[in-house]
């Protein structure tokens, strides 16, 4: 279980390094977070769609961002800004319990317990 969520946490760092030009590798790594999710928090097939959509939503807007502040101080602080919301878009779709148990591992995994 603590594989899948640093896998995760991987994964979600990568996603948000990618490029423009890497658009098909962050739809890949879109799904994967989402069949992560599905299979440690033991989601539906409509919840595993709806992450997987935020996932790339947030992709689009850090692609646009990049684009459009490919030379900016400001662009590191747009992206975190961006990827911030994330935990919000999640706690729309997860049921509490299951958003609570996300968080749990996300906690675990950032702290390295």
């Amino acid at each position: 279980m603590k594989r899948i969520l640093v896998l995760c946490v991987a994964v979600i760092i990568t996603f948000s390094m990618v490029t423009p030009q890497n658009n098909q590798m962050g739809k890949l790594f879109a799904e994967k977070i989402a069949q992560k999710m599905m299979d440690s928090l033991n989601l539906t097939n409509s919840q595993q769609s709806k992450i997987y959509s935020i996932n790339m939503d947030l992709l689009q807007q850090k692609s646009e961002a990049r684009k459009d502040l490919k030379n900016s101080n400001n662009l590191t602080r747009i992206i975190q800004n961006i990827e911030n919301k994330r935990d919000s878009l999640y706690k729309q779709v997860l049921p509490d319990q299951k958003y609570r148990t996300y968080l749990q591992k996300k906690q675990s995994l950032i702290s390295n317990d």
